[in-house]
């Protein structure tokens, strides 16, 4: 299993360092490891793929702690939201990323996610307005897709994705304004 994930904030300040130490918290607190830079070069074309990321920004990989992907992360976070899933009473298994895009996310599966390491650290995200947009992506080969959309609906999808298999998602960077 190697699943990966990459984000960008776009600074609305010139080389804004505070956003930098945000983020760094935001890891710490929810015991994330991140990597700030570009490591892989297709990245970058990818990330420039939306108009909201293009230009200067603060590029950061995410990594379970003490891991090259962020596998531990998302099986905890997989297995919170499924559960939660479960204890609504849905006992469907999707398969297909068509499947859950459109489902309604229940507010119990989401508080249930967000109790997890992945899922505290990806609602951070979200509140995070020093920058004037970002772009987050968790994927298996690659960004294949970017979405952009409302900040409260990237957050939904990007939760939804945890409803997948990890190699069945849709590979997709996910991309909002974070102050309009």
């Amino acid at each position: 299993m190697s699943v990966f994930s990459i984000g960008k904030f776009r600074y609305s300040e010139q080389g804004d360092i505070q956003l930098q130490s945000e983020l760094e918290m935001l890891a710490q607190a929810t015991e994330i490891d991140l990597k700030f830079g570009v490591l892989d070069p297709q990245d970058e074309a990818v990330l420039d793929e939306s108009a909201l990321l293009r230009g200067d920004g603060l590029v950061f990989n995410v990594f379970s702690p003490g891991e090259n992907d962020v596998g531990s992360l998302w099986k905890e976070a997989a297995a919170a939201a499924n559960k939660g899933l479960r204890t609504m009473g849905y006992s469907v298994r999707f398969s297909r990323w068509e499947q859950v895009q459109n489902l309604i996310l229940p507010d119990q599966v989401k508080t249930t996610l967000e109790r997890t390491h992945f899922g505290r650290f990806i609602s951070g995200l979200f509140k995070i307005q020093r920058a004037s947009s970002c772009g987050f992506g968790i994927f298996d080969n690659g960004i294949d897709q970017v979405i952009e959309g409302e900040p409260n609906n990237c957050k939904d999808l990007i939760y939804k994705t945890f409803l997948l298999n990890w190699d069945l998602g849709p590979n997709a960077l996910f991309v909002w304004k974070t102050r309009t």
